[in-house]
């Protein structure tokens, strides 16, 4: 009843689920600034959209998460422009590149290999990542608990002129 049949990808979806889909990762990505690429993708191709178009595809949902979340944040102060601008030209050089890297892999038949195998990879080492720090994060809590009249270092605050401000300030 709710399926619409995807040409590129060759099959039938639930549109009901994409839409679900696209709306849990762009709250995730709203939220934690995680989503796109790292949860949509896998996620496509679990519902059975073949890898290539699955992460083609995903630009399309990366792009409205973004900017819409970029817009929210920017609104509360949140965003860093020039740390924005650099990460924009890398991802765009990075994508431009991952382009002719999947053409020519799907060119020799391997392009959904890799990208499965890249998934494997990416998130087992977040996964291993996150684990290492939250083990970290747990024994240092335990060594605050033990010490807890232990003092916290005095720091100065060096006051910045009105030059150092407007400079900070500026994008």
């Amino acid at each position: 009843m709710f399926h619409m049949y995807l040409p590129i990808a060759g099959n039938s979806v639930n549109i009901v689920l994409i839409l679900g889909l696209g709306g849990v990762v762009g709250l995730l990505s709203g939220i934690f600034g995680v989503g796109g690429g790292f949860l949509m993708t896998p996620l496509l191709i679990m519902f059975g959209i073949p890898p290539t178009v699955a992460a083609a595809s995903d630009s399309n949902q990366i792009v409205g998460a973004s900017t819409s979340g970029t817009l929210a944040h920017y609104r509360l102060g949140n965003v860093d422009m020039k740390m924005g601008f650099l990460l924009l030209i890398g991802g765009s050089l990075g994508g431009a590149i991952g382009v002719q890297l999947i053409k020519v892999l799907k060119a020799m038949g391997n392009a959904d290999f890799l990208i499965n195998v890249t998934y494997v990879i990416m998130l087992g080492g977040v996964g291993c990542y996150m684990f290492v720090e939250s083990l970290q994060s747990l024994k240092k809590s335990k060594t605050t608990l033990s010490n807890p009249v232990e003092k916290a270092p005095e720091t100065k605050v060096k006051k910045q002129s009105g030059f150092g401000k407007m400079m900070k300030a500026l994008p």
